[in-house]
């Protein structure tokens, strides 16, 4: 898992691409099939509403990631991809991750969960 944490303000959007098909970004509890290329994550200083009956809200919101692998589309053998979080906003740098897997099923790269990664700031307050 991947936790994309704007320590900015306002709404911090980032691009998440792959450099393989079999490389799989999504959150957590996407229905099978979804892939994303984007998100936002949200500054602390605005609210966002995670219930409407009741009516709860929360200061920010977190971006959380899930990498899976797609068994389908895996080559055979030994193969490596890079995952890259890009901010959109600002001049960040964007995050790599390489994830290297051989098709026997042992995998280096990112751990599994509970382990999380945190990429603070996404955004910043002051633009160039």
């Amino acid at each position: 898992m991947l936790t994309v944490r704007n320590t900015g303000t306002g709404i911090g959007p980032f691009r998440v691409r792959t450099s393989a098909t079999w490389l799989i970004v999504r959150h957590p509890n996407d229905p099978p099939g979804r892939v994303i290329d984007g998100a936002v994550a949200v500054g602390s200083d605005l609210q966002v509403v995670t219930s409407t009956s009741p009516r709860v809200t929360q200061a920010g919101a977190d971006s959380v990631l899930e990498i899976r692998i797609d068994p389908a589309v895996l080559p055979t053998s030994a193969t490596s991809g890079t995952i890259l979080i890009e901010p959109l906003m600002g001049p960040l740098q964007a995050f790599s991750i390489t994830v290297t897997v051989q098709r026997s099923g042992s995998a280096s790269g990112p751990p599994l969960p509970p382990f999380k990664r945190v990429l603070p700031n996404v955004t910043r307050d002051e633009l160039p």
